[in-house]
């Protein structure tokens, strides 16, 4: 037992875990090595007007890298246009080291329907990621409320690390 547990921190330590050691000293992930999707948990981000998704960002590879804790989301309508909605960071977080398989997670929510007194309501059909590395865009079809004479906002919690399971 002992022995596999030292087996297991030796490979997260090297980065062959899914969260690497030392982020820091980790190259910027590159867009040409991940991936960009989209998981609504099966409903899980719904009800009492919100809504959201887990945004997942994957390390295809070849090496590990790091990615900011948040990096910038724009929201575009169906003419590629920037829409007005506004990140709302949440928490704090430190820049995740991510290894190759592994994947690193946040959960956005939003208001979906019109509940304020004098609402607007934007239509997504694409999100970009911005960073340092590059630019990812996915398609992310849904509806984002806010107040008429405010921010239409998504809360962004920090990008954390999922481990990658190691193989038994």
């Amino acid at each position: 037992m002992t022995l596999r547990f030292s087996a297991f921190l030796c490979l997260a330590l090297l980065g062959l875990g899914g969260s690497v050691a030392r982020a820091n000293t980790l190259p910027v992930c590159q867009q040409d090595q991940l991936s960009l999707g989209f998981d609504t948990e099966n409903g899980a981000f719904n009800g009492m007007s919100h809504s959201g998704t887990l945004l997942v960002v994957r390390n295809l590879g070849p090496r590990p890298c790091q990615m900011p804790a948040f990096p910038q989301l724009m929201l575009l309508d169906t003419q590629g246009r920037k829409l007005p909605i506004v990140t709302q960071p949440q928490g704090k977080g430190e820049p995740p080291g991510i290894a190759v398989g592994a994947e690193a997670t946040a959960g956005l929510r939003w208001v979906s329907s019109p509940v304020f007194t004098n609402s607007k309501c934007l239509r997504t059909t694409h999100l970009e990621l911005i960073w340092s590395g590059g630019t990812l865009k996915k398609t992310l079809n849904v509806l984002i409320c806010g107040p008429d004479a405010g921010p239409t906002i998504i809360t962004q919690p920090p990008l954390v690390t999922d481990p990658v399971l190691p193989h038994r």
